[in-house]
């Protein structure tokens, strides 16, 4: 929710933004949205109102073409958005309703899968300042507030869709978008100040509830793609190129799990956490390492009292290609542990014979 003062409100209705005096209008900011769209495999259709000097975009459907097919179909609905024309020829975007998304899986009768219709809802509070020219673009995300929210689906007294709620808090950065020639670039680094996720899958019979807490958390991207490959199927992914990564300095995370008579609680917290992955040719490398991580589980489905562990540095990577190729290629998988602190109880476990040294 935004506040103006009298004299800005005055200042508005008296000196009214117009187009010829605009460095970005409202039109090519929508039109850069279905371009964007696009770069990530999505199609955007809407109905336009103009409104002196806001553009209104209403019922906004959202299309993955290139990931839908007889097994899987994910849509999108946004209801309105917003793009104001400012008097400094800027545009500011809001979006005051949520934003809806299926994901429907039809399931496969021979396996025992049964169909599943995941339905998630995503409210952003954001003012978003859209700066720049028809083929460099610059969004300044002012700080907010998004809250990302699945519904919880239970068949056969199993939560095959547990109920996650997702709050980010103090969202703010600044993305780019450019284009020159074919190709397309998007820089990303964005913060968030807090992040709780919520996931609730209990049924009568079971408990499954999970919370994780993590501030701060910041997100960096740099990815190209091309411009002429964008109506091809899966074009965008053939093209794209670059990488990503998100950072965490403290993270906890809570679990309880299981039925009346068996039941589990784990309380984990790591002091920093960091994952990355790259993105060329059609391959995929995934990494990360979390640094101080204590585990403690305790409850009536452990044998012991309580089991509390640590690991001083994890690291792991998966390399492996995304994309279906007639020639070989890589695939990697690596898992690191260092300073790995168990109880005894659990080396006994784990070997037996007691010959391996873990002091």
């Amino acid at each position: 929710m935004k506040f103006h003062t009298p004299f800005l409100v005055a200042a508005i209705t008296i000196f009214p933004a117009t187009a010829s005096y605009a460095d970005v209008t409202p039109q090519e900011v929508w039109d850069h949205a279905q371009l964007y769209g696009k770069t990530m495999g999505q199609t955007l259709n809407a109905r336009l109102e103009q409104d002196g000097d806001t553009l209104i975009v209403h019922d906004v459907t959202i299309k993955m073409p290139g990931l839908s097919n007889d097994f899987m179909m994910f849509e999108g609905s946004v209801p309105k958005i917003i793009l104001k024309q400012l008097d400094d020829g800027k545009v500011e975007m809001t979006t005051p309703e949520p934003i809806a998304y299926s994901f429907a899986i039809s399931g496969n009768p021979k396996v025992g899968m049964e169909p599943v219709d995941i339905l998630s809802s995503m409210t952003i509070d954001n003012t978003i300042i859209v700066s720049g020219s028809a083929g460099d673009f610059a969004y300044e995300m002012l700080p907010g507030t998004m809250t990302y929210v699945t519904q919880k689906q239970i068949k056969d007294g199993i939560a095959v869709v547990p109920e996650q709620i997702v709050t980010a808090l103090g969202v703010h950065g600044l993305m780019t978008y450019s284009i020159e020639g074919d190709n397309i670039a998007t820089v990303m680094d964005v913060q968030a100040d807090a992040v709780t996720a919520v996931s609730n899958g209990t049924t009568e019979s079971m408990t499954m509830e999970t919370t994780y807490k993590a501030a701060p958390l910041k997100v960096t991207a740099n990815f190209t793609t091309s411009a002429s490959a964008l109506d091809e199927p899966l074009g965008y992914l053939k093209t794209l190129n670059g990488d990503a990564s998100y950072s965490i300095d403290n993270l906890t995370a809570e679990m309880t799990t299981g039925a009346a008579a068996q039941m589990m609680h784990m309380v984990a917290e790591t002091q920093g956490t960091s994952i990355g992955a790259n993105i060329a040719n059609g391959s995929f490398n995934y990494f990360g390492s979390s640094i101080q991580t204590e585990v403690v589980l305790d409850g009536s489905a452990i044998p012991f009292p309580q089991l509390d562990f640590g690991i001083g540095n994890a690291e792991f990577a998966v390399t492996m290609p995304f994309l279906a190729s007639d020639d070989p290629e890589t695939f990697g998988l690596k898992l690191a542990l260092e300073n790995l602190r168990l109880p005894e109880i659990a080396w006994m476990m784990i070997v037996p014979t007691g010959q391996m040294a873990h002091d």
